[in-house]
């Protein structure tokens, strides 16, 4: 057991084993589909339903076809700070820094020993979580439809001097992925792609990195560019997506924070890709 009282507040928030028997075993889309079952079993906002859960998950950039791993990484950033504490000891990763490991690879760290729970362990964060964003949504509809009555409203307001505007400079942006040939069978040197097939490509991939076209350009990666990937061979390939502007993403160590943070409308171009030769060749990737 994660923890009694954790389990004893997600029983008393919504059905849990309800919705459990309509979720186990699955593995893409969970928070997604979790947060529309706990909102259609909800009198209070059924009528709604439609919109309420495009709200959260637009907020939270939760998708129907996330890997549960990005779900973890949801559930990571926005569980409040007691019952992640909670969940942190039960996974021994309040110990991290005992052995030396830098703060920033906890996250990783919670998400792939979330992955490795017994099942219905998994869902009962991943029920907290969806819980949480629900009712986060919530409060800031509250409170954005509550007008202020601050009593400073009447004042004389100064008026606005002149500002110099700063330059947003755009940074190109090299998205290098692995992914397995059955992903990467429609693709051709050149092509253009859209944001969401971008996205789909980060969360099939099981390397990658997002660095500067600059670097990029001095990365080795060992590829055979001559062989076209079938859509059933379980062979991987290597591709370079350069996108005009991914300053958010550079040097992110999660596909969850790189396909929150891809910049919307983006659109790139497929610089690189052939049939991984030497795997030693990505060791500077991260990897799942």
């Amino acid at each position: 057991m994660i923890n009694e009282s954790l389990e004893n507040l997600i029983d008393e928030s919504v059905n849990f084993n309800e919705i459990y028997d309509q979720i186990k075993n699955q593995r893409r889309g969970v928070l997604h589909k979790i947060i529309e079952l706990i909102i259609d079993s909800s009198n209070d906002y059924r009528s709604q339903k439609k919109q309420i859960v495009e709200d959260v998950c637009k907020h939270f950039g939760i998708k129907n076809y996330s890997e549960i791993q990005d779900d973890f990484g949801i559930a990571y950033n926005n569980i409040p700070k007691p019952y992640l504490d909670i969940i942190r000891k039960f996974l021994w990763i309040d110990k991290i820094d005992i052995f030396g490991i830098l703060k920033q690879l906890e996250m990783p760290a919670f998400i792939k020993f979330c992955s490795m729970l017994e099942d219905k362990q998994k869902m009962r964060i991943l029920v907290f979580t969806a819980f949480v964003l629900i009712a986060g949504v919530a409060f800031l509809k509250w409170k954005s439809s509550t007008p202020n009555q601050s009593p400073k409203s009447s004042r004389k307001q100064p008026l606005n001097r002149r500002r110099t505007p700063v330059i947003d400079q755009s940074i190109p942006t090299a998205i290098c992925l692995v992914v397995p040939a059955s992903e990467a069978y429609k693709l051709s040197l050149e092509k253009s792609i859209y944001r969401d097939e971008i996205i789909e490509l980060i969360a099939a991939a099981s390397d990658f990195l997002c660095i500067q076209q600059t670097e990029a350009s001095q990365l080795s990666v060992e590829i055979d560019p001559d062989q076209t990937p079938s859509p059933d061979s379980k062979l991987k390939f290597y591709l370079r997506i350069d996108i005009p502007d991914g300053k958010a993403i550079i040097n992110e160590k999660t596909k969850y924070v790189i396909k929150r943070d891809l910049p919307p409308n983006t659109q790139g171009k497929i610089k690189e890709l052939g049939r991984l030769t030497n795997i030693s060749s990505i060791s500077s990737f991260n990897r799942i």
